[in-house]
């Protein structure tokens, strides 16, 4: 079931909704978009991705093939109206997309990241460049015995690809709080944490999990104190 870079070329060169680079090798589809800034709407997506990064500068691996890596490039995000809860809202529509093609259920970690039974599955970078924006997704895609942290064993992303990108291109460029509003209600029943666990940052301070926002930011409680995160301003893990 993996894919060829032929077969990338054939599926997604010229049926994209958007202008589409399909490229053999690079290090980063969303560092390629940093440095050529097209003038209209583009697609990147690599056969191969040596040096893929997501939140915090982490590394993200992918295996030719059998992972899709890809990045949106919008010329003029000026009219988004809100960045703050742009990325949970993200994730939570990816979930939606990939799950109807998943063997496990999918679950959110906030702010950006799909994971299944076995790990993670997925990853969402929003980057602002200038009056642009970037979104850049890997997701873990052909699932073998030894790499389960996967979506399936029998799907390929073929068709998935431009239903996604269309779905994009039509909500973004126009995205308000409303959105993330309309679907927040539902975050608890996808959640990676439960609510009342006890977590931990990367400074290694201790919580209590309650919820994601309405502004799309992580509540914690320490001490019978609130406190609540904004995207990229601390990062979790379970106890």
């Amino acid at each position: 079931m993996v894919w060829t870079h032929a077969d990338m070329q054939q599926w997604w060169q010229d049926d994209l909704p958007c202008e589409s680079v399909v490229l053999l090798e690079v290090d980063s589809t969303s560092a390629w978009l940093k440095q050529q800034r097209p003038e209209k709407a583009t697609l990147v997506v690599a056969y191969s991705q040596t040096a893929g990064y997501g939140q915090q500068g982490r590394s993200w691996g992918m295996r030719p093939g059998r992972d899709l890596v890809f990045s949106l490039w919008l010329p003029d995000a000026s009219g988004i109206e809100d960045f703050a809860t742009l990325t949970p809202w993200l994730a939570f529509q990816l979930r939606a997309a990939l799950q109807p093609l998943s063997e496990d259920a999918l679950t959110c970690k906030w702010p950006n990241d799909l994971y299944n039974p076995a790990g993670k599955v997925s990853g969402t970078l929003v980057e602002r460049q200038g009056r642009g924006l970037i979104v850049g997704t890997g997701i873990n895609w052909l699932r073998t015995q030894h790499h389960p942290y996967a979506l399936a064993k029998e799907h390929l992303p073929e068709h998935w690809l431009a239903d996604w990108t269309a779905f994009l291109l039509h909500k973004l460029p126009t995205y308000q709080r409303g959105q993330w509003l309309n679907v927040q209600p539902q975050w608890a029943a996808v959640d990676w944490f439960r609510q009342d666990e006890a977590v931990v940052d990367q400074c290694g301070r201790r919580w209590t999990y309650v919820g994601v926002d309405e502004l799309g930011r992580i509540c914690l409680q320490q001490q019978g104190e609130r406190h609540c995160f904004a995207t990229g301003k601390i990062s979790l893990k379970r106890v």
